[in-house]
């Protein structure tokens, strides 16, 4: 059942971000009718489970990108009463192209991403919840 629900709310926001300014999405998120389909006993599993739903549910959904996943799964810790930030990073690769990629941080722990992994990102933006 989560799998499922978690499918469903990548698809959500993944098509949330083509169609409405990011800042309506990011409130949305706060208020949706989504949370209806998490109630919070559902999500009392450990943080890792949680990121590992997220991870494995983003193969089905088409350009599950790496901001969709730490909108999901900020989304579900915040219904399960734990606070995160969502990370957005930028760096430059070793053929000087520009690169940026979005990562949670929740109770001083990485998830969605090793530590050593978004190290080489400089923070730019952080949401938290």
């Amino acid at each position: 059942m989560l799998l499922t629900g978690v499918v469903l709310l990548l698809a959500v926001i993944r098509l949330a971000l083509w169609l409405i300014p990011f800042s309506l999405l990011r409130r949305l998120l706060e208020q949706s009718l989504l949370a209806a389909a998490f109630p919070p006993n559902l999500l009392r599993m450990p943080v890792e489970r949680l990121a590992w739903a997220v991870r494995v549910a983003s193969r089905a959904v088409p350009a599950a990108s790496c901001l969709v996943q730490s909108l999901a799964l900020q989304f579900l810790l915040t219904r399960s009463g734990r606070p995160s930030a969502v990370r957005i990073g930028v760096s430059k690769s070793d053929g000087g192209r520009f690169e940026a990629h979005a990562w949670v941080d929740c109770a001083g722990q990485t998830l969605l991403d090793r530590p050593e992994d978004v190290a080489r990102y400089t923070p730019l933006a952080s949401w938290e919840a």
